[in-house]
């Protein structure tokens, strides 16, 4: 991560020559590129639309896959103002973007040979306010233009996909799990089955703002991509796991995809023409199953393919295959990539990134959990608590206790980074009262604060030793408060007959006492009864997001989702927090109640 730091922010591009390798490939969905040259233009062509792009590092997950082999897949988050002339986004208006990039690094010898590079264009364009659907014809306008050959590798690729042997790991590989799970779903339709596998609390975010929470979510994103594409093929190309703190497992799939554009969806009106779609996702995994799914695939890139570009056609060979697939409903649709793809690395800063991951990485321990007074010092968590104080005052003093990649949900607005964490509340401050109620883990912090006009505001905060690295306030929304579009993702998360309207699992929650799990399932379906609109019980729903014990203390965080009772069964989102009093007996005493105005609905993508 130091090298992009110095390459993208510093300027020092020429660094790329050290980095690469003389031949170096690399592979996006728009198509691939070959050469030390080409790799030193594309960077040079990015930063002078975009001078200045900020990159926020989120993760890399490695492996060494063969002895001085390594492979890395690193996600980052880039924000950056359109000033230039730029070959996708045209000329540039001063709009700012902020992206999801993936990038997986075949290494030897310390130098990148092989890139798959994944990054959500779609959404960097809907910030700076293209119509996607203009965009991607007149990009697929010109890719008609000219000798078609130069297409082949698109077609190359889907034929690897549709032909290669499925490979998996090891069944002791943490990514077992969460590869044999794609495939219940996307090849054998089996969605249910699947979902069962995942918490119940599931955090989402795939591209084009496709972000949710619950298994059901999580179901209709891969159901929507799934149903536009008939004679599905998917390949599981490369995987690689690393330990995250506190127990946790960080996997990363890289993966390719193709199918017959013949389904309704969000790409719109079925065109026959055979799509490829490439991605990577990255999963966290806690006790065995998927607690989070940050999944990247260019859509601009497909959309471009569904009009036509990058040599996308219905041939006569797409309508073989569509034949076969219908007469081979045995024949295998999942494949591995060559053992040269298979043979990955990383980079020595990517190596000691891992290192202290692991070395960091702790078990949790509920007993470390404590409520503290409002004006304690000592106990523990105290000094994040004096932190956070400094951050609702948008205050600078904060920012070096405060992740990079900081999010923040507040007023109705969703940030990230700790910059813009703090642009917000100082736009936005939240001074507490003299004595609010706090309660203190070594990896929480739960806050409820009586506002002189009688409601209650609530903040719950993440910890990882120590820093700040995801925080909710829940209190009205603000006026001016948006939020980002997004493609509209059908869900449900009933999937049985119990239709539990309190999702979540205990197991999801380490510094959780097991005993106190009844009152966080039950004071989340008070928090849903709270409301005072009418609602249709029979489809609203509640998740919980964090929970963690005190002694005779619970602290509970969670999602609403809210559906009219009335036609048009609209639903609108809310955030709760609950800090709730449970004595010897196990017998809740008493609870407090914070909940949010309705946030922002996005709006919706039209391809």
């Amino acid at each position: 991560m130091r090298c992009t730091h110095r390459i993208w922010e510093q300027k020092d591009v020429g660094l790329c020559r050290t980095h690469y390798a003389d031949d170096c490939v690399m592979h996006t969905l728009a198509g691939p590129s070959r050469g030390i040259d080409a790799v030193v233009q594309g960077t040079l062509s990015g930063l002078s639309a975009f001078a200045d792009r900020q990159v926020i590092a989120e993760d890399v997950i490695w492996s060494e896959d063969a002895p001085g082999l390594f492979y890395s897949s690193h996600r980052i988050t880039s924000r950056s103002t359109h000033e230039g002339v730029d070959a996708l986004y045209a000329a540039g208006a001063g709009k700012a973007q902020m992206a999801t990039t993936v990038a997986d690094c075949l290494v030897r010898n310390n130098l990148i040979v092989e890139e798959w590079l994944f990054r959500d264009n779609a959404r960097a364009a809907l910030q700076m306010g293209q119509s996607l659907r203009a965009l991607a014809i007149a990009q697929a306008q010109a890719d008609r233009v000219g000798d078609p050959a130069r297409h082949g590798w698109r077609q190359a690729w889907i034929n690897r996909v549709r032909s290669d042997e499925p490979q998996w790991p090891e069944p002791d590989h943490p990514a077992s799990g969460p590869a044999r799970l794609l495939a219940a779903a996307l090849r054998d339709d089996l969605y249910g089955e699947a979902a069962r596998q995942v918490s119940p609390g599931i955090e989402v975010c795939w591209p084009t703002g496709r972000t949710g929470w619950g298994r059901g979510y999580w179901v209709g994103c891969l159901m929507q991509l799934r149903a536009q594409l008939h004679h599905f093929a998917m390949a599981i190309e490369h995987w690689a796991a690393r330990p995250l703190p506190h127990g946790d497992v960080a996997v990363a799939l890289r993966w390719s995809a193709c199918g017959v554009h013949a389904g309704t969806g969000p790409w719109g009106p079925p065109t026959g023409r055979e799509i490829l779609v490439a991605g990577s996702s990255h999963y966290v995994l806690r006790n065995g199953r998927i607690v989070r799914d940050q999944t990247v695939f260019d859509e601009l890139a497909v959309l471009r393919q569904v009009h036509g570009g990058l040599g996308a056609q219905a041939s006569a060979a797409a309508c073989a295959l569509k034949a076969a697939a219908s007469s081979s409903a045995s024949a295998p649709v999942i494949s591995a990539a060559s053992s040269a793809a298979s043979s990955a690395g990383t980079s020595a800063a990517t190596s000691a990134a891992t290192s202290a991951a692991s070395s960091a990485a702790t078990s949790s321990n509920p007993a470390a959990t404590t409520a503290v007074p409002a004006a304690a010092t000592a106990a523990a968590g105290t000094d994040a608590w004096a932190v956070l104080q400094q951050l609702l005052l948008g205050q600078a003093a904060a920012a070096d206790q405060l992740a990079n990649a900081l999010r923040v949900e507040a007023y109705g607005h969703t940030t990230f980074g700790r910059t813009d964490a703090l642009d917000l509340f100082t736009a936005h401050p939240l001074a507490l009262s003299v004595a609010p109620q706090v309660l203190v883990s070594t990896q929480a912090i739960a806050v409820l604060d009586d506002r002189a006009d009688g409601r209650v505001v609530g903040i719950f905060a993440d910890l990882l030793d120590g820093v700040i690295g995801r925080l909710w306030v829940v209190a009205d929304t603000a006026a001016a408060a948006t939020v980002e579009p997004g493609v509209a993702v059908a869900q449900d998360d009933f999937l049985s007959q119990l239709r539990q309207r309190c999702e979540g699992d205990a197991t999801d929650h380490p510094q959780l006492d097991v005993s106190a799990w009844p009152h966080v399932v039950e004071l989340g379906r008070n928090a849903l009864d709270a409301l005072s609109a009418p609602r249709a019980a029979s489809s609203s729903q509640v998740w919980v997001m964090r929970a963690f014990s005190s002694g005779e203390s619970v602290a509970a965080l969670y999602r609403l989702r809210a559906q009219a009772a009335t036609l048009p069964r609209q639903a609108h989102q809310r955030l709760a927090l609950i800090i709730a009093s449970v004595d010897a007996d196990g017998l809740r005493t008493e609870h407090r109640l914070a909940l949010s105005c309705p946030l922002p609905e996005p709006a919706q993508v039209a391809f």
